[in-house]
C-alpha cells in the first residue's frame, strides 16, 4: 500500500506537470530570456522583442506588434537595480543611473556615490513593493540572505509528517521522518517554489502569469543541487550523533530527537548561505543606497 507521502509526491508531480504544460510561457521563453514588471509600470527584461542592437538587459516601455521600439528603450546593459518609490535606480558596465518611472528621464553618475547622494537629495525612498511584508525593508532581505525559504517548508513539513504518523511515539516518528527519501524530496519542491515566490514579489506585485517559466525550472535544479548536497553531509553528521546516543543510551529521547531536528535545519541554512555556490539564486541582492545612507 501507498503512503501519504508518496501519494502527496504524485499529487504535486502531476499538478506541477499539467499546469507547465498548459501554461504557453513554456513554449516562448527562451533560456537567456526573462522580463519582470516595473513598480511604475515599465519593465525590465532581456528578451527577443528587445532591438538587435541593445546589449544586455534593459529598462523599457509596452510593445508595440510585438516589438519594442528604439525609443521605448530607456536604459540598456543593465546590471544590478533597485527599485525607489516612483524611480529605478542601478548599474551599468561603466555607469550607475537613476531612471524616472513617470518622466522616462535618465540620470546617469559616474559613481555610487555621486547617485546615493542625488537620491538623498531628493527623499526618494527605498521600495522593493514586497507585499507580504507590506513592503518594508529589510524582511525581503532576511527571507533571502537568512533561507527562511527553506526554513518555512521544513518547519511546515515536519508538522505534517508528524500529524500523519501521530500513531508512531514522536522521537521514534522524527528518526523516520528524517531517515525517509519522501521528506527531502517535499522538501526540496516546497522550497522551490518558496523562494521563486519571494524572487517575484520581491520585484513587483505577484503575478501568475509569470510564474511558470525556465526560472522556476533552473532555480529548482541550483536549489535541488545545494540541498542535496547539505543534506547529505547532515545525514553524515547524524550517523555520529546517532553512536553518541546510543552509547549514552538516550536514542530514543525526544529532546535528542529535537536535538536532530535542529542540527539539520542549522546545517543545511547556514550552507545555503555560506555556500560557495550561493549567487542571486539563493540569496537576493538589492541594489540601494542604504549601506550609504
Amino acid at each position: 500500500m501507498k503512503s501519504p507521502a508518496f501519494k502527496l509526491i504524485q499529487f504535486l508531480v502531476l499538478l506541477i506537470l499539467t499546469f507547465s504544460l498548459q501554461n504557453p510561457t513554456w513554449a516562448r521563453a527562451g533560456f537567456s530570456e526573462w522580463e519582470i514588471s516595473t513598480l511604475g509600470g515599465n519593465k525590465i527584461g532581456n528578451t527577443d522583442s528587445l532591438p538587435s542592437d541593445v546589449k544586455g538587459a534593459a529598462i523599457y516601455g509596452n510593445e508595440n506588434n510585438g516589438r519594442i521600439s528604439r525609443s521605448n528603450v530607456y536604459v540598456e546593459g543593465v546590471s544590478d537595480f533597485g527599485f525607489y518609490d516612483g524611480a529605478i535606480i542601478g548599474k551599468t558596465e561603466k555607469q550607475f543611473f537613476l531612471f524616472n518611472e513617470s518622466t522616462k528621464a535618465v540620470t546617469k553618475f559616474a559613481t555610487k556615490e555621486q547617485l546615493c547622494t542625488d537620491v538623498k537629495t531628493k527623499g526618494i525612498r527605498f521600495n522593493n513593493n514586497l507585499k507580504f511584508f507590506n513592503g518594508s525593508y529589510p524582511y525581503d532581505f532576511f527571507v533571502f540572505q537568512y533561507a527562511l525559504y527553506f526554513l518555512m517548508p521544513f518547519l511546515i513539513l515536519l508538522l505534517g509528517f508528524l500529524i500523519v504518523k501521530w500513531k508512531i511515539p514522536l522521537a521514534l516518528r522524527i528518526n523516520q521522518i528524517l531517515k525517509s527519501f519522501s521528506f527531502p524530496l517535499l522538501l526540496w519542491i516546497l522550497s522551490t517554489f518558496t523562494f521563486h515566490i519571494f524572487t517575484l514579489q520581491a520585484a513587483r506585485d505577484i503575478s501568475w502569469d509569470g510564474f511558470w517559466d525556465f526560472t522556476l525550472f533552473f532555480q529548482g535544479i541550483y536549489l535541488g543541487i545545494i540541498e542535496g548536497i547539505l543534506w547529505f553531509l547532515s545525514c553524515l553528521g547524524l550517523r555520529v550523533l546517532n553512536k553518541v546516543a546510543a552509547f549514552y543510551e538516550i536514542s530514543n529521547s525526544i529532546f535528542f530527537a529535537l536535538f536532530k531536528c535542529a542540527i539539520v535545519l542549522v546545517l543545511i541554512s547556514v550552507g545555503l548561505m555560506i555556500s560557495p555556490l550561493a549567487s542571486s539564486w539563493t540569496s537576493l541582492k538589492y541594489f540601494s543606497c542604504l549601506e550609504l545612507s
